[in-house]
């Protein structure tokens, strides 16, 4: 009887395990899937900081960036995201039933600097927990690099 219980908890254990496991883009993403922190940010090559602390994650096709000022505060920026070769590009171009395309949860990451409804990105790194990116707008060349978080 001890054996059928035991086997009975292990059996609801691994089904329960299985049901939450963090999955992949029905498979597998790469190495962008998780979580990044900005830890340096330039502007033609001159350093900028933002305000607050930034993070970007990567889940199937969706990326949000966050933004935490440190007081409580935080805002989210959402966005679906594709990726060819090197060039990495994000579509904030979504709307819900109260937000029209492109306003609050859609909208550009201002904070980045990034106001494109559509961005394109050159992927310059992607190696031992690192990610740096260039985004050129308007003959100005910005530089994001974040770190993995997870």
């Amino acid at each position: 009887m001890k054996a059928k219980h035991y086997t009975i908890m292990a059996l609801t254990a691994i089904i329960c395990l299985a049901l939450s496991s963090c999955t992949q883009n029905n498979g597998h993403i790469g190495k962008l899937f998780g979580s990044w922190a900005l830890v340096a940010m330039d502007v033609d090559s001159e350093p900028y900081e933002p305000n607050c602390e930034t993070y970007l994650s990567f889940q199937s096709n969706v990326a949000v960036f966050m933004h935490d000022t440190g007081n409580y505060e935080y805002a989210n920026r959402v966005c679906t995201w594709s990726r060819h070769e090197n060039i990495i590009s994000f579509d904030f171009d979504h709307h819900d039933d109260k937000n029209p395309a492109g306003t609050d949860t859609y909208a550009p990451p201002e904070w980045l600097l990034l106001d494109d409804l559509k961005i394109a990105m050159t992927i310059t790194r992607l190696d031992n927990g690192h990610l740096d990116m260039v985004y050129l707008n308007e003959g100005k060349s910005y530089t994001y690099k974040f770190e993995r978080t997870w």
